[in-house]
């Protein structure tokens, strides 16, 4: 087909993103394709069978493919085990809402690259104490929200180590 440099790595990305829908080629360029001219398009147009609203296509597209949210709150957690940055707390508490601790711990889990220590993210929350809030408020967080971020942190680590010390007591019985 006859389509500039930027209409073919457009296309590409279009129907590879709009996959799910699927999206087909419609306008010039699929009037070219069926051999009826050679002729540049000034757009790319699409088409697609698929109930969905085109605008909520098009901002999926926009968008491009994203991540599960249960797999990319997994990998912040886990991030937050390995290596405990502001921003890794800041995007787990952004979650944290709609899981409870044991499942967040879940979903890092099954993202880890080895094992997923408990131990390891428990430290890692209490050691939140030791970022300066300069680091928060890098991100747009005020002394307030910082001090709420840190006393979550705090309250899931005090959770770990409850949970922890149960299974002590399970396996001494």
């Amino acid at each position: 087909m006859n389509l500039t440099d930027l209409h073919r790595r457009l296309l590409a990305d279009v129907l590879t993103v709009g996959g799910p829908y699927p999206l087909v080629l419609t306008g010039g360029y699929a009037v070219q394709a069926h051999g009826l001219v050679d002729r540049l398009s000034q757009d790319l147009d699409v088409a697609t069978e698929n109930p969905e609203r085109m605008e909520n296509i098009a901002a999926t597209v926009r968008t491009g493919l994203v991540l599960s949210l249960e797999d990319v709150v997994g990998t912040k957690v886990r991030a937050l085990a390995d290596r405990g940055l502001a921003r890794d707390l800041i995007d787990v508490r952004a979650a944290a809402d709609r899981w409870s601790h044991a499942e967040l711990e879940t979903l890092g889990r099954r993202h880890a690259r080895d094992t997923f220590d408990l131990d390891d993210l428990q430290a890692r929350l209490t050691s939140i104490d030791w970022i300066d809030d300069a680091e928060f408020a890098a991100y747009g967080l005020d002394e307030e929200s910082t001090a709420e971020l840190r006393r979550w942190a705090q309250s899931w680590a005090d959770d770990i180590t409850e949970r922890l010390h149960e299974l002590e007591v399970d396996d001494d019985i």
